[in-house]
Formats: C-alpha cells, sequence, structure tokens
C-alpha cells in the first residue's frame, strides 16, 4: 500500500519511528548500490507490512555526479517528511523555514528518543542517517551504564538519560567481549530490520536496471 494509505491506519510514534527507521535502512542500501530517491511523495512511497515492514521507492535514479550532495538532500527530505507526519502534516503543507526558526515549539510532537536528531539534520549540524545516529546513541548509552556499573562495584541501578538532544555525540567504540550479551531494544531492532530488507531492496534494484 501506499505510505498515505499506511499513515491512515498507522500513525503512533511508536508505529512511526520503526516505519522511519526502515525507510532509513532502505535508503542507505540504495545509497550504497549507487541509487537515489528522486521523490519523496507519500504516494510514491511503498509500504508491504504482511511479512515485516518493507519499504520500496517508486522513482530511484543512478549517481552520476554530485553524489554527496544527492545523499545528503535524500536525507534532508526524508527527515522532513518524516517531521510532517510526526506532526500530522500534510508534507506539502510544512513550512521547513518556519519549523527551522520556531523548533522549540514543536518539539512536543516529536519522540524523545530521535529529537536530537531531527534538530542537527534541521540546523544543518550534520546529515547522516537516522540509523547510525540511533546506533551510536545507543552505544553511548551502554558505555554509560557500563561505567555507572563498574565505578561502585555494579551496585547501582541503570541510570538512564532521556534523549540526547543537546549533547554531542561521540564516535562509536568496539564494546568489551563481556558486555556483547547486552544489546539495547534499538540497535537490536536495527539488526532485525536490515536483514528483513535486504532481499526486496535488491529484487528492486535488478528489475530498475532492466
Amino acid at each position: 500500500m501506499q505510505l498515505e494509505e499506511w499513515y491512515q491506519l498507522h500513525h503512533s510514534d511508536n508505529d512511526c519511528m520503526k516505519l522511519f527507521g526502515i525507510m532509513d535502512l532502505t535508503m542507505k542500501s540504495l545509497h550504497q548500490q549507487e541509487y537515489y530517491i528522486t521523490n519523496f511523495n507519500l504516494k510514491n512511497i511503498i509500504v508491504n507490512d504482511k511479512n515485516g515492514l518493507v519499504v520500496l521507492f517508486k522513482y530511484v535514479d543512478k549517481f552520476s555526479d554530485n553524489v554527496q550532495q544527492k545523499i545528503n538532500e535524500n536525507i534532508y527530505n526524508a527527515a522532513c517528511l518524516h517531521l510532517a507526519l510526526y506532526m500530522g502534516i500534510e508534507p506539502q503543507n510544512l513550512n521547513i523555514e518556519y519549523l527551522k526558526r520556531n523548533f522549540q515549539e514543536f518539539k512536543i510532537f516529536i519522540p524523545k528518543e530521535v529529537l536530537g536528531y531531527y534538530e542537527r539534520v534541521l540546523s544543518g549540524r550534520g546529515n547522516f542517517y537516522l540509523t547510525d545516529y540511533m546506533q551510536t546513541k545507543n552505544e553511548q548509552e551502554l558505555k554509560k551504564y557500563m561505567n555507572s556499573t563498574s565505578s561502585d562495584g555494579g551496585r547501582s541501578l541503570v541510570k538512564r538519560t532521556g534523549h540526547y538532544a543537546n549533547e554531542e555525540l561521540e564516535t562509536p567504540k568496539k564494546s568489551e567481549n563481556d558486555i556483547a550479551a547486552f544489546v539495547t531494544t534499538y540497535a537490536l531492532s536495527f539488526f532485525i530490520i536490515a536483514a528483513s530488507v535486504l532481499i526486496p531492496i535488491i529484487c528492486f534494484l535488478l528489475g530498475a536496471r532492466k
């Protein structure tokens, strides 16, 4: 079904966060295979939720030049689409410049887990993938947890820090072997999502080349 139809049935924050994560992974895979998205209209994004969520973009094109610029534009346009749906606005009616100037007033519509991501993208402080942001954020949260438990011999409870809207993300570091079993909810979901979208994307790209 079209994303427009899907949104009429699934518009909770949790539904949207899951879908936007899959959209982001799909977009990232397209970029890695030298394609970029040329149209983000809701009618041109297909969502298949019969056997897990799968997202397909109807209009893609092959990179020819200005590769990084087109990647950045895709990330920015995807973020604007996400924000419009979080706020219940038709994407074509979203006034991006007004939103940028008054972002603090609209923060209540955006889940705190991803607030920092959209704030950075809109402010031009970085064009990076949503799923990369979440992975880094979760690794930082894990690091803080491990530091808090090691500082008092492991007797303290987990201290969660909420969102990271006003913190700079650090470069992800590998976890020690003895904490490999500790995986946060979002990190685990990203691995599952990645596995579920690769085959449909490859089939789609093969069809696009014919």
